[in-house]
């Protein structure tokens, strides 16, 4: 994934699709289409108590190389920059859909393409965070 992508669902349609009841929703979030990475994404996360709560987060994590938007999952519980946050801060980006650009980076104008699900539902990203608790 390119790190773009779009919320245009409310929140409640995630609690509701996460099976969540009553739904951990206390913010009305404003719908996005284009969220790129550096701003701020809603993370379905879980509590100091272990209770699941929506949160707003910065969309990247901080490394000694800068700030990532992508982890491989095979790896992030051994390097040593995710271990910590992979043991701990586990949470789900809530997405309606993603960007993908088609063809080399070194092409100037590429064609993007858009994903989502085929009937419309909420998708959820898996993800680390630094802290769940921002």
């Amino acid at each position: 994934m390119c790190g773009r992508f779009a919320r245009y669902q409310p929140l409640p349609a995630f609690a509701e699709a996460a099976g969540l009841t009553p739904a951990p929703v206390e913010a009305v979030a404003p719908l996005r289409y284009n969220i790129p990475p550096g701003t701020k994404a809603w993370l379905l996360a879980l509590d100091a108590q272990g209770d699941p709560v929506f949160t707003e987060h910065p969309w990247f994590f901080p490394t000694s190389r800068g700030n990532r938007i992508n982890v491989r999952s095979e790896t992030a519980h051994v390097v040593p920059e995710y271990r910590g946050p992979f043991a701990n801060h586990r949470c789900l980006v809530l997405a309606s859909g993603f960007y993908e650009p088609e063809g080399a980076k070194t092409e100037k104008h590429r064609p993007w393409w858009y994903f989502e699900a085929g009937d419309h539902a909420p998708l959820f990203l898996g993800a680390v965070a630094d802290s769940c608790s921002h």
